[in-house]
C-alpha cells in the first residue's frame, strides 16, 4: 500500500467507495450487515470479508474496513456502535502503524459531534469581552446551543435553556452561539447563560 502515492489512494478510494454498502446487497454480503449490525464483531467482519473477496493482505483489507466504517458511520444502514466496536477492536490489533493513525483520525473525524465524546475546540468572548474555550468548563456538564437569530425556534429554544441552565446551574454550563444577521451583513455572537457579544 502506497500511503503517501496521491494516485494510488485516489484509486484505492473510488474501488472501495462505499464498499460495505454495496458488498452487503449480495447474497454472501448479508454476512457484512450481520457483523456490524448485530454483533459488532471485527472477527466476523474480517471473515465475511475474506471469504468472497481477494484481499491479499492485512494492510489492505483493514484499510477497507477504515474507509467502510467513515463511509457508513452516518448512513442509516449501518449500527454506530457496532461501527464504533470494529474500530476500536482494529486500533488494538493492528499491527501496521499507519492504519493505527488513520483510525484514531477517523474515529475523532466521526465522534467529534456524538453526544458523550470531546466537541471540537473552539474560543469564544463572552458578554465581557472575555476569551473563553470549552476547557474552561473542564469538570461540569456543557449543553451547546447552535442558532440563527431569524429562526424562531431557535429563539425560542433560549427560554428553555434558561430554566434549564437556572435549575441545574451548580454543575451545567449551557453555551449558545448564534448568527445575528442585520441586512446584508451577518456576524457571530456568542450567547453564554444569558448574556450577548459579538466577536
Amino acid at each position: 500500500v502506497l500511503y503517501d502515492n496521491p494516485a494510488y489512494m485516489e484509486l484505492f478510494h473510488q474501488v472501495y467507495n462505499r464498499y460495505f454498502m454495496f458488498s452487503g446487497r449480495t447474497e454472501d454480503g448479508k454476512e457484512i450487515f450481520n457483523a456490524i449490525n448485530i454483533s459488532g464483531s471485527y472477527s466476523q467482519l474480517i471473515n465475511a470479508l475474506t471469504r468472497n473477496n481477494n484481499f491479499y493482505n492485512d494492510t489492505i483489507l483493514e484499510l477497507v474496513i477504515l474507509k467502510g466504517v467513515y463511509n457508513e458511520f452516518y448512513d442509516d444502514n449501518f449500527a454506530r456502535n457496532g461501527l464504533l466496536c470494529i474500530l476500536d477492536t482494529l486500533m488494538i490489533k493492528t499491527e501496521i502503524r499507519k492504519n493505527k493513525i488513520i483510525g484514531a483520525t477517523i474515529k475523532q473525524r466521526i465522534t467529534k459531534l456524538l453526544s458523550g465524546y470531546d466537541p471540537p475546540a473552539f474560543e469564544l468572548f463572552d458578554s465581557d469581552s472575555n476569551l473563553f474555550t470549552l476547557d474552561d468548563f473542564k469538570g461540569r456538564y456543557e449543553t451547546l446551543n447552535f442558532c440563527i437569530s431569524y429562526s424562531y425556534t431557535c429563539l425560542s429554544e433560549f427560554e428553555i435553556l434558561n430554566t434549564i441552565y437556572e435549575r441545574h446551574k451548580d454543575y451545567l454550563e449551557v453555551v449558545k452561539v448564534a448568527v445575528f444577521v442585520d441586512g446584508k451583513t451577518s456576524s457571530f455572537a456568542t450567547i453564554i447563560n444569558r448574556s450577548i457579544s459579538q466577536f
